[in-house]
C-alpha cells in the first residue's frame, strides 16, 4: 500500500492556475523553467517510448496504463539534500531509496518506489509524484519501482532540453528562480476580523507535478515543513498511525533549502501583531511541540506553482493585527509604495496608456492654471470581474490635489470608461497615479500603479 497522498484542495476562492507545462506536439515537459528539487515530468503519447533524451544523455520511458509514455527527472544535488532533510521515511519529501545507474536502464542515478534496487521489491517510502498513475504492465520490470526519478547534474550546467525523435521541448533549469518568486497578501474573499490570504507565487515550491504541494511555515521559528498536513488539514499517518512530529527529528527543510537550490525563496515570516489559526488546511493542535505560529500554503493546482492559505470555505489561517507585515524570498507586504486601498489592497493593473487630454481629446503633457483637462487610460476586463479604478493626482509638494475613483462589473473583454475631470490648479509639477482593483482578487500577480506628470502653467 502506498503512502497516504499530500493532496491539497484547488482553492475555489481564488481560482486554479494553469500548469505551465511546455509541449512540441506529441512531447510535453511539465515546466518550460524549473530549478531546486522540481520534479520534470515528461510525456510522450506517440512513438514506443524510446530515444528520448535530456539535455543530449538518454533517458528511460515507461508506459503509463494510459497509453502515454512517462519519465520524471531532477537535479542529483537539489533531490538528495530534500530527501536527506526527511527524517521520518515515507512522509514529506521522501524521494525514496537511490540506485546507481543502470537502474531499469537508466543512465543515471534513479530514486525508485521500491524498498530495494533488487529486481523484485514492495512498496517503499517515496512520498512524491503521489499523482503518477499506474504503470502499463509487461514492461520487464516490478511494477513497485514506478515511478523513479532519474537523477541529472542540472545545476551543474547539465542541459534540461528533451528531445524525442524530430521533437524538442527547450526546458531551462534556471539556478536563480527564487528570482521569480512572488509574495501577495491582504483580506480575503470572505475576510473578517483582520483574516490575511497569503497568495506566493514560486515554482520551486511545485517539487511535484502531478499533484498538489503543500508546505507549512513557522512563521516565528523560522523553520519550513514539507507535507506535514494530509488533505484533510490532520497530521500526515503511516500505516494508520499518527506520525509523532517533533523538530528534533529534524523534519523540517529550513536547513537544506539552501543544498537544494532555493535560495532565499521558500521561508516565510511574520512579525508584529500575528496570531496563526487553524482551517482545514491544518490541526496545529496536532503538534503542541510546535503549534501557535505555523501558516500551511497548498497549491492552488496540480503543477500551478500558486499557493495560498485560504481554504475552499475562504477560511485563512492567518489574523494580523497592528504593525503586521509579511516577508517571503525578500518579498515584502505591505509594500511601502502602495496606494491607499480602494476595495482591497490586492491590487493588479490591466490598464495601459495613461494620459491626460485637453477638451478637444488631443494628448498633452502641460495644462494652464484653471484649465480643464482629462485623465484618461484604457482599461478592459480580462474576464468576469467586478473593478474600482482610482485615480490620484498629487500636487507639486506631495498633496493630494485631487482622489477619485469608478466601480463597475464587467464582462470579459468590455472596457470601463476610466476618463476623469480635473481642474489645473496652482502652477507646478503634479503626478496623476492610476490602479485599478479587483475585487475578489483571484491571486494573479501583483502590478505596480500606473503614473504620469501634467506640468501646471500659470
Amino acid at each position: 500500500m502506498r503512502p497516504l497522498l499530500c493532496a491539497c484542495l484547488a482553492l475555489a476562492a481564488c481560482g486554479t492556475a494553469a500548469a505551465h507545462g511546455e509541449r512540441d506536439g506529441d512531447l510535453y515537459a511539465s515546466s518550460g523553467v524549473f530549478g531546486g528539487a522540481m520534479i520534470l515530468e515528461i510525456a510522450a503519447s506517440g512513438g514506443d517510448g524510446t530515444g528520448v533524451e535530456v539535455g543530449g544523455e538518454p533517458g528511460r520511458m515507461v508506459r503509463a496504463a494510459d497509453g502515454s509514455w512517462r519519465a520524471y527527472v531532477a537535479d542529483a544535488s537539489a533531490a538528495r539534500a530534500l530527501d536527506a532533510a526527511t527524517g521520518i521515511p515515507g512522509t514529506g519529501l521522501d524521494f525514496g531509496i537511490e540506485c546507481a545507474p543502470g537502474f531499469l536502464g537508466s543512465a543515471v542515478p534513479a530514486f525508485t518506489s521500491g524498498d530495494g534496487c533488487g529486481a523484485s521489491v514492495s512498496p517503499g517510502h517515496l512520498h512524491v509524484l503521489n499523482g503518477a498513475g499506474a504503470p502499463a504492465p509487461g514492461q520487464g520490470f516490478d511494477p513497485d519501482h514506478w515511478p523513479f526519478i532519474q537523477l541529472f547534474d542540472f545545476a551543474g550546467g547539465h542541459g534540461a532540453a528533451v528531445t524525442h525523435g524530430d521533437l524538442r521541448v527547450d526546458a531551462e533549469y534556471d539556478a536563480r528562480m527564487w528570482e521569480r518568486a512572488s509574495l501577495l497578501a491582504g483580506p480575503g474573499p470572505r475576510a473578517s476580523g483582520g483574516d490575511v490570504m497569503i497568495a506566493i507565487r514560486d515554482g520551486l515550491l511545485n517539487v511535484d507535478p502531478t499533484n498538489e504541494d503543500t508546505w507549512t511555515f513557522d512563521v516565528r521559528g523560522g523553520q519550513v515543513y514539507g507535507c506535514i498536513f494530509d488533505e484533510t488539514g490532520s497530521v500526515a499517518r503511516i500505516n494508520g498511525t499518527v506520525v509523532e512530529v517533533d523538530p528534533a527529528l529534524i523534519y523540517h527543510y529550513g536547513d537544506a533549502l539552501d543544498g537544494a537550490g532555493v535560495g532565499p525563496s521558500g521561508r516565510l515570516a511574520a512579525s508584529g501583531s500575528v496570531q496563526a489559526r487553524d482551517n482545514a488546511l491544518q490541526d496545529s493542535a496536532q503538534l503542541p511541540t510546535i503549534a501557535g505560529s505555523l501558516v500551511t500554503v497548498r497549491e492552488t493546482g496540480k503543477n500551478s506553482g500558486a499557493f495560498t492559505n485560504v481554504d475552499r470555505l475562504g477560511a485563512a489561517n492567518l489574523v494580523a493585527g497592528g504593525g503586521f507585515a509579511l516577508e517571503y524570498g525578500g518579498s515584502e507586504w505591505p509594500r511601502p509604495a502602495d496606494p491607499p486601498p480602494a476595495e482591497s489592497p490586492l491590487q493588479r493593473t490591466p490598464l495601459t496608456n495613461l494620459r491626460v487630454l485637453d477638451h478637444f481629446g488631443n494628448v498633452i503633457d502641460s495644462a494652464h492654471e484653471g484649465m480643464q483637462v482629462l485623465v484618461a487610460s484604457d482599461l478592459v476586463a480580462w474576464r468576469g470581474m467586478e473593478l474600482t479604478y482610482v485615480l490620484r493626482i498629487e500636487g507639486p509638494g506631495g498633496e493630494v490635489a485631487s482622489l477619485s475613483s469608478v466601480k463597475g462589473r464587467l464582462g470579459a473583454g468590455q472596457a470601463l470608461p476610466t476618463e476623469v475631470s480635473w481642474t489645473a490648479g496652482a502652477p507646478g509639477d503634479y503626478v496623476a497615479t492610476a490602479s485599478a482593483w479587483e475585487t475578489p482578487w483571484d491571486g494573479r500577480p501583483y502590478a505596480p500603479p500606473t503614473t504620469v506628470g501634467i506640468r501646471v502653467h500659470p
